[in-house]
C-alpha cells in the first residue's frame, strides 16, 4: 500500500464534453383515434394499451406479449392515431432533430411546420430515426404525430436531440442552455435529465511526482482516466484509485471520461420500485401505486470531487 505525503481537490466543477447531443424525452401526449374525440394528456404506453384493446378488443396479455419487431409489418396500416406533444423551452435553439421510429408511417408537424421525414441519422438503435426540425421557439412548442398504426405497431416515446439542457422537475421537464461548466453532483439536477451518452469531465493538477488519482464516488458503469491525453486506466472497484504513474512539473490536463447507461432515457421512469426483480416489458407498463407520472431518474454523474494524491 503506497504512503502519500500529499492529498488536494484540485477542482470543485469542470469542463465538460457530451460525447453525444443531450435529449428531451417526450412520452405524454394528448391523441386522438381516426379523426375521434381528444383524450387528455397520458404516457405513451398507456394509448398503446389504449389503441390495441380498440383493434383487437381484449387487454395486453400481462408477460405473453408478443414484441412488435416479431410480428409481421402490416405495410399499409389503415388506422391512424393522432399524438399531440408540448414542451416549453426558455431558449430559442437551431438545429434539433427528431428522433422516431415508424417514419414512413409518420406525418409530423413542429409549431404548425410540416417536417419532412428527411432520414439523416439515428439515435442510439438503428430502429430510431433522426430528421431535422424547425427551430424550437421560446415559449410553448407543439409536435403533432400523425401516425398510421395495426398491431404490428406500437406507440412509445420521441425524443428531441439537441445542444440544449433539459430540467426536469418532477411531472415537468423543460428546454434550457447547457450549463457552461458541471459540478460533481448528480448531472440529472444539471439541465441532463434524460442524456444517456458518455460525459469527458476536463479539468487542470499542478505539479511534479507519482500521482494517484482517486473518485470516492460516482454513479455510472466506470470511468477511463487520460492525462494530458496520454490514456491511463480505468477507476471501476473500491478503492477507486489509479495511479498516473511519475508526472513532470508544471501544469497537467486531467481529462475523466464517464461510461453511462441509458436508464433516464429508456428506463422505467415511471415505476415506483428502483430495484425491479425482473425488468420485463411489464415493468414499463405498471399500474396503481407502483406508477407516478413523476419522472423518477437515477443518479448520474461524478459525485465527488477527484483528490490527486502524491506518494512519498
Amino acid at each position: 500500500e503506497p504512503r502519500f505525503a500529499d492529498a488536494s481537490c484540485p477542482a470543485h466543477k469542470a469542463d465538460y464534453v457530451l460525447e453525444e447531443p443531450n435529449v428531451l424525452l417526450l412520452d405524454r401526449a394528448a391523441y386522438s383515434w381516426n379523426s375521434g374525440e381528444e383524450s387528455e394528456p397520458m404516457d405513451v404506453l398507456k394509448i398503446d394499451e389504449a389503441l390495441h384493446l380498440k383493434l383487437t378488443g381484449k387487454p395486453y396479455a400481462r408477460n405473453k406479449r408478443v414484441q412488435p419487431w416479431q410480428m409481421p409489418l402490416d405495410k399499409d396500416p389503415k388506422n391512424e392515431v393522432l399524438l399531440k406533444f408540448t414542451f416549453d423551452s426558455e431558449i430559442e435553439y437551431e438545429g434539433a432533430h427528431l428522433a422516431l421510429e415508424y417514419p414512413e408511417f409518420s406525418t409530423v408537424t413542429f409549431n404548425g411546420e410540416a417536417v419532412p421525414m428527411n432520414v439523416d441519422g439515428h439515435y442510439v438503435d438503428d430502429a430510431i430515426v433522426t430528421v431535422p426540425l424547425p427551430k424550437i421557439q421560446k415559449g410553448e412548442n407543439k409536435l403533432t404525430v400523425n401516425l398510421r398504426y395495426s398491431n404490428a405497431d406500437s406507440v412509445e416515446a420521441y425524443y428531441i436531440l439537441g445542444d440544449f439542457g433539459v430540467d426536469v422537475h418532477g411531472y415537468y421537464a423543460t428546454v434550457t442552455a447547457l450549463p457552461e461548466k458541471l459540478h460533481f453532483e448528480d448531472v440529472t439536477r444539471r439541465k441532463l435529465g434524460f442524456y444517456g451518452g458518455n460525459i469527458k469531465y476536463s479539468f487542470k493538477i499542478n505539479g511534479g511526482g507519482k500521482k494517484t488519482i482517486e473518485i470516492s464516488k460516482y454513479r455510472g458503469a466506470v470511468i477511463k482516466v487520460f492525462v494530458d491525453g496520454e490514456e491511463k486506466g480505468y477507476i471501476d472497484f473500491p478503492p477507486h484509485r489509479l495511479c498516473l504513474g511519475e508526472l513532470s512539473e508544471g501544469e497537467h490536463t486531467v481529462d475523466l471520461v464517464l461510461y453511462s447507461n441509458r436508464m433516464n432515457t429508456f428506463g422505467q421512469l415511471h415505476k415506483i420500485d428502483e430495484h425491479p426483480s425482473w425488468p420485463g416489458p411489464d415493468s414499463w407498463r405498471t399500474k396503481g401505486r407502483m406508477w407516478t407520472d413523476e419522472y423518477q431518474l437515477s443518479r448520474f454523474g461524478i459525485l465527488s470531487a477527484p483528490r490527486i494524491l502524491t506518494e512519498k
